[in-house]
């Protein structure tokens, strides 16, 4: 899934300069590439269960996990100064090898207190988000958003498993797409400086909770904007005894291109 996700970006970046070809001079329509730098924060609560009852784990404090910086890219298609269209999307690969300070069981595999395990925590997100703004372009502009996101996220553990004596890796992958409804608000400064703020999300009960804000100053001319912002994500599933706690949040930094 992680592969075909990466492909379809891929294509859809290198069409951007062919698409981008095809708008007539004087059309409204516009391609655009985004690429931006993310240094956030990562926290998390996770407990998987198989055979047995898994533990409650912080990938950061129980395993050792460190941040890591997340550059993600864009691709939209601007067909007129009120719709667009955007794909967009990110992996980080998250590393972590610690000396276990109590035992834990992860989905099937026990690791025992003093217990080296090395883990490894993947996560892919991946957008395609609609957006309509309503009124004239000017100095404040509003807008909505509806779209889907696909999480592909994988886990691993490995170390001596108590019960086997044996060096085991457990692995454990969820991938599974999340519809999701936003709003937007643009305030323009001068013609060039502009203040966005962004958000959207799910909310289905207490066990699916869901959402991606951020927001974002700087120059927006015709071809390029320079924007520094805040962008935080969090994702919180429950199925069963099992759940995933996911919370990303710190500064970032975007670049847009405009064909």
């Amino acid at each position: 899934m992680r592969q075909a996700l990466v492909a379809v970006a891929g294509l859809f970046l290198l069409a951007a300069p062919c698409a981008a070809g095809l708008f007539s001079p004087g059309d409204d329509a516009t391609v655009g590439v985004d690429v931006a730098w993310w240094t956030p924060e990562l926290d998390t609560q996770i407990k998987i269960t198989d055979d047995l009852e898994g533990t409650d784990l912080s990938l950061e404090r129980d395993l050792g996990i460190e941040d890591e910086d997340i550059p993600w890219a864009s691709l939209w298609f601007q067909f007129n100064p009120k719709n667009r269209l955007t794909f967009s999307g990110f992996n980080v690969a998250y590393e972590g090898d610690k000396v276990l300070g109590e035992s834990i069981i992860f989905s099937d595999s026990t690791y025992d207190l003093d217990a080296r395990v090395e883990s490894e925590f993947d996560l892919g997100v991946y957008d395609l988000e609609y957006m309509h703004m309503f009124g004239d372009p000017g100095a404040v502009r509003f807008g909505l958003l509806f779209g889907v996101k696909v999480f592909d996220i994988q886990t691993s553990v490995a170390g001596v498993e108590s019960t086997t004596g044996l060096y085991e890796e457990t692995e454990e992958s969820i991938v599974f797409p999340v519809p999701v409804a936003g709003a937007v608000v643009k305030l323009v400064f001068g013609d060039i400086f502009s203040i966005t703020a962004k958000g959207s999300g799910l909310g289905a009960g207490s066990d699916q909770i869901f959402y991606d804000a951020s927001a974002l100053a700087g120059l927006d001319t015709k071809h390029i904007g320079i924007m520094g912002g805040y962008r935080i994500m969090k994702l919180d599933v429950e199925a069963d005894d099992d759940f995933v706690d996911i919370e990303i949040s710190g500064p970032a930094a975007v670049v847009s291109l405009r064909f």
